[in-house]
């Protein structure tokens, strides 16, 4: 007899006799159990949380500040963004204090706290000593060697990137300054210690399926939009290691090593591989500016000259083939495309997508360059009318061509960079993470009354196109357009209920009919002229460059870069917002400035460049009222969410029990 469910359970205690006299006269005794077993498995659940309560790996959220009162730590921080865990902190707490006022735990503690690898260093152990017979300090030299490049390098990529979000660790010494550390404006002092947080975050794109090399006017590029990107380490396992540029030293260091067999060739952060052959061998990567190519007898047929700072690629010879690339980027938050794990966000955009019919894939079709492409997949899935299909684009491979996407009345078209588990045929079932398909071309979409259609995880060079119809609603989800996303005008009336969404995008210009009545933009940035005449726009956490024109406006947390055309500002309102001084706006409440037509302080950014690891986020020199003028004190803008001021601040005050007597704090490179 099967003890599956609780009720089951109760049955199997109980005589056979009892049993099968109970199925003999209508199984009056099982409904009265039925009614019992519900309350003992609720009870059998309770007993089993109260004893994972017990351990802080095992307990609720809620639980955790009980713990934290039971360890002494006073202050637990709240919600600190994605990423984030109290957890680490409550369980290490007690090793941490047994280890107090050392470097190494000073360190643990702010990744504890921010989520972020960090590193401690004490300053007085980097100042220049003079040098005597009764104590020698070989170690801190005056001057520094020209012999060894390797400090050298590593002091010239700590200059550069002082007031970037890639803080380096400086091995030269050097002498005192006044400046406090505190200040961030000094760091040598004989009581300042510096802790270095390292927010980039790693990822690497080939993991899942090589992906396919771009082009520029110069030539080749590892990016497929032929940009500038530089190229990193990847990280561990662990995740513990910081953002490490790969510096054309370091790849040479491990090509030679690899070439000499010292590792395996395929642990090296980068690969190339043209058309169809087996991966080209260390001896046929070259470093740009660092090594000649292979002749004479024995040089390899193809070679591949890489610039790991701007991520060029060259073959010799370039016989016109397909090459794809394997490497790792670095990027301050998941927005636009990426290799990073989207299923929290894809499960909650499709949940609160517009959309009535069956929620759950009824269809589904794969995609893969070249067998299949994404129109050829849309035909095999054949949407239906209130029926939801999905097309899981399953590598990192280039599409050309344009993709026309049709919606019946109630359908709704899931287009999303996923792969399928292995053994799982089921529709609806996919994983969302490692791939960053490129399409090269326009995505057309034509939807019937009350129709639906996401695009998730898609780099798209071309347009997002709504063509005259009923569509009821268009999701763009962490999804980088290079072009325009454009909603045509056609006859009177024409998607006159479409609801336009983006959350965590890229986004280049938007053009929606004035027919559209709205427009909801989240975590995105819109890098270009936003024009919805028609539409009542609402952004949360949005970063706007070029120009925006809407019917009416309700932004929080957003950084409005761009000239502002708003025709009702009677309705809708700014919170915590910053704008350019001469914009007329809707009603603001604590915004910057506070009202139309004062001096404000503009934003500062790290980078303005797309492709950029730091693209858009705040520098550090960035004014106060910015950087901390977001809601709950965030930054505005695009990285509100990730709530980095907080975590600096929550790091501050974990920082100060542990902190040895008589020092000073500085923390660096939290923007």
């Amino acid at each position: 007899m099967t003890t599956s469910t609780p009720v089951d359970r109760v049955l199997a205690r109980l005589p056979a006799y009892v049993r099968a006299r109970d199925v003999e006269g209508g199984g009056v005794l099982r409904a009265l159990l039925t009614a019992v077993a519900d309350e003992l498995a609720i009870l059998e659940n309770d007993l089993e949380e109260l004893y994972d309560g017990w351990f802080v790996e095992t307990c609720a959220e809620w639980l955790l500040p009980y713990l934290a009162d039971l360890v002494g730590l006073e202050e637990l921080p709240g919600d600190l963004g994605p990423g984030t865990s109290r957890r680490a902190l409550v369980a290490n707490t007690i090793a941490y204090r047994r280890r107090k006022g050392t470097a190494a735990v000073l360190g643990r503690v702010a990744a504890d706290v921010t989520g972020w690898p960090a590193r401690a260093v004490e300053y007085h152990q980097r100042l220049v000593t003079s040098t005597a017979l009764d104590y020698v300090r070989p170690d801190r030299p005056a001057t520094a060697s020209v012999r060894d490049p390797d400090p050298l390098r590593l002091a010239a990529q700590d200059a550069a990137a002082a007031s970037s979000l890639l803080p380096g660790l400086d091995p030269l010494a050097h002498t005192v300054e006044v400046r406090r550390i505190g200040s961030r404006r000094g760091r040598y002092g004989l009581a300042a210690v510096g802790v270095h947080l390292h927010p980039l975050r790693v990822d690497e794109i080939g993991e899942r399926g090589w992906a396919d090399a771009g082009t520029s006017p110069s030539g080749r590029t590892v990016d497929p939009l032929g940009r500038a990107v530089p190229l990193f380490v990847p990280r561990s396992d662990d995740g513990t290691d910081p953002a490490t540029p790969l510096d054309p030293h370091r790849l040479h260091a491990l090509l030679e090593s690899t070439r000499a067999g010292g590792s395996d060739p395929a642990r090296l952060p980068v690969g190339v591989r043209v058309g169809d052959d087996p991966p080209l061998a260390p001896e046929a990567l070259r470093v740009a500016g660092l090594e000649d190519l292979v002749t004479g007898t024995g040089a390899p047929p193809v070679q591949a000259v890489l610039d790991p700072v701007t991520g060029r690629l060259a073959l010799h010879p370039d016989d016109g083939r397909v090459v794809a690339v394997r490497y790792s980027i670095a990027s301050t938050a998941e927005v636009g495309a990426g290799p990073w794990d989207r299923s929290v966000v894809h499960s909650s955009v499709l949940a609160t997508d517009r959309y009535d019919g069956h929620p759950e894939p009824v269809a589904q079709a794969a995609a893969r360059a070249p067998t299949t492409s994404i129109s050829q997949a849309l035909a095999t899935a054949r949407p239906r009318s209130d029926e939801t299909v999905v097309v899981s684009v399953g590598d990192n491979a280039t599409h050309v061509g344009d993709v026309r996407v049709t919606v019946p009345h109630g359908g709704r078209v899931v287009i999303v960079a996923a792969a399928r588990p292995l053994g799982s045929d089921s529709p609806g079932t996919y994983l969302p993470v490692g791939l960053r398909p490129h399409l090269r071309g326009d995505v057309i979409v034509t939807g019937g009354p009350g129709a639906s259609v996401v695009l998730d995880g898609l780099l798209i060079e071309g347009r997002v196109v709504v063509a005259p119809g009923e569509l009821g609603a268009l999701t763009l989800a962490q999804t980088t357009v290079v072009g325009h996303v454009v909603v045509e005008a056609g006859s009177a009336g024409a998607n006159g209920d479409l609801r336009v969404r983006g959350v965590r995008s890229a986004l280049g210009d938007l053009a929606l009919a004035p027919t559209v009545p709205s427009l909801a933009v989240t975590d995105t940035i819109v890098d270009g002229a936003a024009t919805a005449l028609g539409a009542h726009a609402t952004l949360d956490g949005v970063t706007v460059r070029g120009s925006l024109a809407a019917r009416s406006l309700e932004a929080s947390s957003c950084l409005l870069d761009a000239d502002l055309a708003v025709a009702h500002r009677q309705s809708g309102g700014l919170r915590f917002t910053w704008t350019r001084p001469d914009a007329l706006t809707p009603r603001r409440f604590r915004c910057v400035p506070p009202q139309a037509g004062t001096d404000a302080p503009a934003p500062v950014y790290a980078s303005t460049r797309p492709g950029a690891p730091d693209h858009l986020a705040l520098a550090s020199t960035c004014p106060d009222p910015i950087r901390l003028g977001g809601e709950d004190g965030a930054e505005m803008g695009v990285h509100h969410h990730l709530r980095r001021p907080l975590r600096r601040a929550a790091a501050v005050r974990a920082l100060a029990p542990y902190l040895p007597v008589g020092r000073e704090l500085g923390i660096f490179g939290s923007g």
